[in-house]
């Protein structure tokens, strides 16, 4: 079947009547992951290699929609081997994100941590949860956050639990 340009919306349509909340999940959970994985490889030569590695993809994709016949041959001939190539670029990279993930150090985005009161909570302030959370919650949220440091607001350790018990549940969550 030969798809004209003339044919997308309507084809786009149908295929989006055929989406169930699965898919919709999927599509979610891979994009976190391809955005953790870029954070993760986003300081080291990594970086240099994906953007090569999109513009391979680029050019692969241009030259099918132009059936440039010899040019797609050759670059999926290629992508054949890419795994096994990928594999042995990366071998650094990779053995380091397993080795920190491992070890429980991978640094997963920048973050900030806001301590209060002696004994009391820690809330991460991240990027993610400022992109997420509307100013009008972002504003209640430093309201409370400023009486909760100022110590007007105490709030107990998770499920009643003492310091040392968290501390227990912390060293048996700790992969080594």
């Amino acid at each position: 079947m030969e798809l004209k340009f003339s044919q997308i919306p309507a084809f786009a349509g149908r295929y989006l009547l055929t989406l169930q909340i699965t898919d919709v999940l999927d599509i979610l959970i891979i994009a976190f992951l391809l955005y953790k994985l870029l954070t993760l490889v986003r300081s080291t030569k990594a970086a240099s290699l994906l953007k090569g590695l999109l513009v391979f993809f680029a050019v692969l994709a241009l030259s099918y929609i132009c059936q440039l016949n010899g040019i797609y041959y050759i670059l999926s001939k290629m992508m054949e081997m890419g795994v096994l190539a990928l594999i042995i670029l990366f071998q650094p990279e990779i053995r380091r994100i397993l080795e920190q993930v491992g070890s429980g150090t991978a640094n997963w985005g920048t973050h900030s941590y806001v301590p209060y009161a002696d004994g009391g909570v820690i809330v991460a302030d991240n990027e993610f949860f400022r992109s997420i959370v509307p100013e009008s919650v972002m504003t209640e949220y430093q309201k409370i956050a400023d009486e909760m440091a100022a110590g007007k607001i105490t709030v107990s350790t998770a499920f009643g639990a003492s310091t040392e018990e968290i501390d227990a549940v912390k060293a048996l969550a700790a992969p080594f």
